[in-house]
């Protein structure tokens, strides 16, 4: 492929994104962020890339030479990014006068929609635009005199207020929504509140702070980056805002979501005396690379989803997941548990943790992303293993493992990449969970992180003889397992002393379902069934089984190698629910 292709694939990948359904919620500085670009990445692990003295901290020829590379490499993107944005620039200003013009007509014809409609439409508009929705609101009620109306009669629209907004906005904001709205506080962690604090945006929102229901937290790139670097943005923006409202008084009986969002460069320190609680009936939260100070405020939390990265740049990578834990422990109501972790495979660690109850917890889901199956990895002794020898969840009644891998392991042999994998399945499961008393389901969803840099989005899976190992002595307590995977699955048994009628007597697995398992062909779904029957002695305990979207195994494999007595058809479940229906239509 010639240059002018290359670049002509910009383009197509810019519109491709920019079909996305959900493009406007993205972060796009998150997205865009430097830590992303290969030219960053191909010299950091040397200089500072972003040092004012970068010119004299280059030595050598191979330093030398990755950093031109990088720097021909940047020019050639402004280079684009220029002539895109000059062409994307005219065209939108050519569409803007049309689209105003047809907006217009829109609105005309929107005469025939009852309020009730109308309404719902511009609340599902400006619930899509997060933060920005107070804009939307802004925008919708300029396209006509009638949706005017509309937008200033329903003061929901109103009910997002941002620190960067102006103090005269977000008088606006709140005088049209009005004292007794539910509101969504957004704040980020920028220049100005770096240099001017944040009292201003509480006092701006003194009179209505009580009827905040969900607060979100985020900091400026710019900021991180600054000569000097600020550290712990988000931190230090939670500490300032709990300190004015303990200064004024206010409490936030109404806060239900504060969604906590860290950068992934940063480091943050808690600091313990923060109590919060401000946010006495808080049930959701959401923390990305930084935790909250350990408190017996967060009683109540009983949703809590958790996003970090395992580096060496802590003295011990092991660090986060000793704080987490203990963090854990101070949220005895929590219910769901959401983790996610990059690079948590990748170090070992021999470090035996405390063990931490968590007796509430039903639904558990770990997302691990970045992962590379290596010849000198030792899942079994990483800070992952680890860590999952240390949580404990009595209560567990739902499991989903995601695990999202950045190469398609084509420079291991087959069977070294399927141990190396496997061994990641036995980390994942350790034998306390395997002895869990109640039914539990389980779903692994394997899948190429297309969302990496390191792994493009037009890379096929590979069809290959690599597998994903599952032992089965250590999903004995599962009922209900779901397996999608783009490698083909095979069972196997971790203890070798365990008989097959152990195995017959204790696995408690009832229902099987494979989903959109890519290379899975009818002789390896064949060889699973086999594998079930005379190795283990479990395919007659299994009541049901379910293939759905797995384009390489026929219908007619299915009916001979499961037989019709297991093979549950989802397309026979839809009918049956069709049915149902137009029976209650017609009874109506």
């Amino acid at each position: 492929m010639g240059p002018e292709s290359e670049a002509f694939e910009v383009l197509l990948a810019l519109e491709k994104a920019a079909r996305a359904p959900d493009f406007h919620l993205l972060d796009l500085s998150e997205v865009f962020n430097t830590n992303k670009w290969s030219a960053i990445r191909n010299i950091e692990n040397d200089v500072d890339p972003f040092s004012d003295d970068l010119e004299h901290e280059i030595m050598g020829a191979d330093l030398t030479s990755r950093f031109m590379a990088s720097a021909h490499q940047i020019d050639a993107i402004v280079s684009m990014s220029s002539v895109l944005s000059k062409f994307a620039n005219e065209l939108q200003m050519r569409f803007k006068r049309a689209r105003e013009s047809i907006s217009a007509k829109l609105s005309d014809g929107s005469d025939g929609l009852p309020i009730e409609i109308v309404t719902k439409i511009f609340q599902f508009a400006v619930w899509a635009e997060g933060r920005n929705g107070g804009n939307q609101a802004i925008r919708l009620s300029q396209v006509s005199r009638r949706f005017r109306n509309v937008a200033l009669a329903s003061r929901s629209l109103w009910a997002t207020l941002c620190s960067y907004d102006s103090p005269s906005q977000l008088e606006t904001f709140i005088s049209r929504a009005g004292p007794h709205e539910e509101y969504h506080a957004f704040a980020r962690y920028d220049s100005h509140i770096h240099s001017s604090g944040i009292d201003w945006f509480v006092n701006s929102c003194q009179s209505i702070v009580p009827h905040w229901r969900t607060m979100t937290l985020t900091q400026d790139e710019k900021v991180r980056v600054s000569d000097p670097p600020v550290i712990g943005g988000v931190s230090v923006l939670l500490g300032v805002l709990s300190s004015s409202f303990n200064e004024r008084g206010l409490h936030l009986p109404m806060l239900e979501k504060l969604d906590v969002r860290g950068h992934s460069k940063d480091l943050y320190v808690t600091v313990e005396r923060d109590s919060y609680e401000w946010a006495p009936n808080l049930r959701s939260l959401r923390c990305w690379f930084t935790l909250l100070s350990p408190t017996a405020a967060l009683t109540s939390v009983t949703t809590f989803d958790f996003t970090q990265i395992i580096t060496d740049r802590f003295n011990a990578p092991i660090l986060p997941l000793i704080l987490l834990l203990k963090f854990l422990g101070f949220l005895p109501n929590l219910t769901t548990f959401s983790l996610t972790l990059h690079g948590a495979n990748e170090f070992v660690c021999d470090l035996a943790l405390r063990a931490t109850e968590c007796p509430s917890i039903v639904t558990f889901r770990l997302q691990l992303r970045g992962l590379e199956a290596k010849i000198d990895h030792q899942p079994q002794r990483s800070c992952l293993a680890s860590f999952m020898n240390a949580l404990r969840m009595p209560s567990l009644e739902n499991i989903n493992f995601s695990l999202g891998f950045v190469d398609t392991g084509v420079e291991m042999e087959d069977e070294a990449w399927s141990r190396v994998v496997g061994d990641l399945s036995i980390a994942l499961m350790p034998k306390h969970l395997s002895e869990l008393s109640q039914p539990t389901s389980l779903y692994y969803f394997l899948w190429l992180d297309r969302g990496n840099s390191l792994v493009t989005e037009m890379q096929e899976v590979p069809r290959d003889n690599r597998a994903f190992y599952i032992p089965l002595d250590r999903i004995f307590s599962i009922r209900n397992l779901i397996i999608s995977s783009w490698v083909r699955v095979q069972f196997i048994k971790e203890a070798s002393n365990l008989r097959k009628a152990d195995f017959s007597e204790r696995c408690r697995l009832r229902e099987l379902k494979f989903v959109g398992c890519e290379n899975m062909t009818g002789a390896d779904l064949s060889s699973i069934v086999s594998s079930l029957v005379r190795e283990f002695d479990v395919w007659k305990n299994i009541e049901r089984v379910a293939v759905e979207y797995c384009t390489n195994v026929a219908d007619e494999d299915l009916m001979r190698i499961i037989g019709e007595e297991k093979l549950h058809h989802p397309a026979r479940g839809i009918e049956k629910s069709i049915q149902v229906m137009s029976g209650v239509s017609k009874a109506l």
